[in-house]
């Protein structure tokens, strides 16, 4: 099953500030369809993430947003595929990811 692309925003449609806490959130917005569909956290299989304007310095918070989500729901290792892009759909958004899961027959 392909999630399609999740950005930082909450219910309301607002944008957090900062690339950690957008991370997070887009992170739980990811597992938040992914239980909706009937899946569940082990089903993920890789996670494809796009970060504007991406550099190595970036890395810190980027990390720090996918563990709170993770403290939230854990997730096992999965691949991560993570592509530097210019500018997403919104100009507020600086993070989007993207998932395959493999559900149960």
């Amino acid at each position: 099953m392909h999630l399609s692309g999740q950005i930082g925003t909450d219910a309301a449609g607002a944008h957090p500030d900062g690339l950690a806490a957008q991370t997070e959130q887009a992170m739980r917005n990811l597992m938040d369809a992914l239980v909706g569909i009937g899946g569940a956290l082990d089903d993920l299989a890789k996670l494809t993430i796009y970060v504007v304007g991406w550099n190595q310095s970036m890395q810190r918070d980027l990390f720090v947003g996918l563990g709170a989500a993770a403290k939230v729901d854990p997730i096992g290792v999965v691949p991560i595929t993570l592509v530097g892009c210019q500018s997403l759909f919104l100009d507020e958004s600086l993070i989007e990811i993207e998932g395959v899961a493999v559900l149960p027959a």
